[in-house]
């Protein structure tokens, strides 16, 4: 676990940074990049609490990997309806984007 440190500050950056960009409405919940960034954090997370063993936070973290997959996978999987309704996958559904969509 030689770089357990610096992967533990990369996985906090990541969780920050998806957390600024959902609540700045840069990100929906619903975007496969804010699903990709919790994942990404949750796993650094793991790996930090393997050695020495950190039950509590081994747990939590595996769970919230697991969510953060389901996540994106429903979203993947909605994929070929959002054709129909011009979501984008990437970005999600925010109040910025919900401003500037016409309505019929």
């Amino acid at each position: 676990m030689e770089f357990s440190y610096e992967i533990g500050l990369i996985a906090g950056v990541f969780f920050v940074i998806a957390y600024a960009l959902l609540n700045f409405d840069y990100l929906g919940s619903n975007s496969v990049i804010y699903q990709s960034l919790n994942f990404l954090g949750a796993v650094g997370f793991v790996y930090t609490a393997i050695t020495p063993l950190n039950p509590g936070l081994f747990v939590t973290e595996v769970v919230w990997a697991i969510v953060a997959l389901l996540g994106a996978w429903k979203i993947l999987a909605t994929a070929s309806s959002t054709a129909r309704t011009g979501r984008n996958i990437w970005v999600g559904t925010t109040k910025r984007n919900r401003r500037s969509a016409t309505v019929a």
